[in-house]
């Protein structure tokens, strides 16, 4: 496995194992482990946006947004789901741009 596989994959885990003290605030197991799912999930596309753009300011930016996004909807379900789902689709059409604009400047180099 390529050196960059392995940062990427080590540093996606360690970001959603952070979320791991959550468990000493008083949230429950099995919403810890959502969490913890979720940042993990989102510390891959992170490192991948950041690998991919070779800028954190695009990761600090999406990170401030789940942040202050996911305290609109703490306390409703249906909000909670469509916040996910937002954040995934968008997550995913900006990792295939990011993918896009790399394909385009290679082929540009040659």
């Amino acid at each position: 496995m390529k050196r960059t596989a392995v940062a990427i994959i080590v540093s996606s885990l360690t970001f959603g194992m952070g979320h791991i003290i959550n468990l000493f605030t008083g949230q429950t197991s099995f919403e810890t482990i959502l969490q913890v799912i979720f940042a993990v999930s989102w510390g891959f596309i992170l490192t991948l946006v950041f690998y991919k753009s070779g800028s954190i300011f695009p990761c600090i930016i999406a990170h401030s947004m789940i942040d202050a996004f996911s305290m609109f909807g703490a306390d409703n379900a249906l909000v909670d789901q469509i916040y996910v789902v937002v954040t995934i689709v968008v997550a995913i059409v900006y990792c295939i741009y990011l993918g896009k604009i790399k394909e385009d400047v290679k082929k540009n180099e040659n």
